[in-house]
């Protein structure tokens, strides 16, 4: 089992880990915009079965890997690692719990 990371517990950690692999299609241990544009167009068949064809989709797409790099590449090298993504993560969490007082 993993180490937990800053506010995450080990198996949170766990959990965004096999997240990011299954993102890692080329395993180099980072995700590029490709892998991150394949991989929300994948949930995004899951969610919506067939979306729609055509540049509106392609652009919502591009729009939201866009803001995911803004948010997880911390050091703007193009790539999301694994540190990041669980930085990311922990950070959004530990705003959760500084909110809600725990």
């Amino acid at each position: 089992m993993p180490e937990p990371f800053k506010c995450l517990t080990a198996e949170e950690v766990e959990r965004y880990t096999n997240a990011f692999t299954s993102m890692d299609k080329d395993g180099n241990k980072t995700i590029d915009r490709e892998e991150a544009k394949i991989y929300m167009k994948n949930m995004s068949r899951a969610m919506l079965g067939n979306p729609p064809d055509g540049d509106e989709w392609a652009k919502r797409l591009d729009a939201e890997v866009d803001q995911m790099f803004a948010t997880m590449d911390e050091n703007h090298d193009q790539v999301i690692s694994l540190e990041e993504y669980l930085d990311c993560h922990a950070s959004v969490k530990q705003r959760n719990l500084d909110k809600n007082g725990a």
